[in-house]
């Protein structure tokens, strides 16, 4: 045990993830999802990192040393985001033209490229979508786009536009 909660198997862990991560940065989306994002080695590395990094805290007595200890805290907080969306989140695509509606969103398994179109709950209509243009330039600038979800009877009408997404019944439409 004094081995594994220890800061050389912690260089170790964190040299290895490094390379998976920097491997994963040199190929495509695709194959990097393929190749070792949704591998069980990946996985393994970050739960071994956040055992690691727990018994470490432990050992050590570092949650005794304030700014080291949220330092520590942080990285935990990091790994539990990363499991918490390779395990529970979904990402998907809603092709919509002007003026259409649908319920329908394709979700993409980015490891299996396996597609299948799933039931929103809501639907959403595409009212305008405007391309900003950089002047003297055919180069997009921002995107705006005019949606109205209907829900239940309900219409909610919204404006998206770069870096302004909304969040309906916890999607992130954008």
């Amino acid at each position: 045990m004094r081995f594994f909660f220890s800061f050389y198997t912690s260089f170790i862990l964190a040299l290895f993830f490094m390379f998976l991560l920097i491997y994963a940065s040199f190929i495509s989306e695709q194959n990097a999802w393929k190749l070792v994002y949704s591998t069980k080695l990946f996985e393994l590395m970050m739960f071994l990192l956040f055992i690691n990094l727990t018994g470490i805290i432990i050992r050590f007595k570092i949650y005794k040393k304030f700014s080291t200890f949220i330092f520590h805290l942080s990285i935990l907080f990091i790994l539990i985001g990363a499991g918490i969306t390779r395990y529970f989140s979904v990402q998907g695509i809603v092709d919509l033209k002007e003026n259409q509606i649908t319920n329908k969103m394709l979700l993409v398994d980015k490891a299996s490229n396996i597609k299948k179109f799933v039931n929103l709950g809501f639907m959403i209509k595409l009212d305008r979508f405007v391309i900003n243009r950089y002047p003297g330039s055919n180069e997009a600038s921002s995107y705006d786009s005019y949606i109205t979800i209907i829900d239940k009877n309900k219409k909610f009408h919204y404006h998206i536009y770069m870096n302004n997404p909304i969040v309906y019944k916890g999607f992130k439409i954008y």
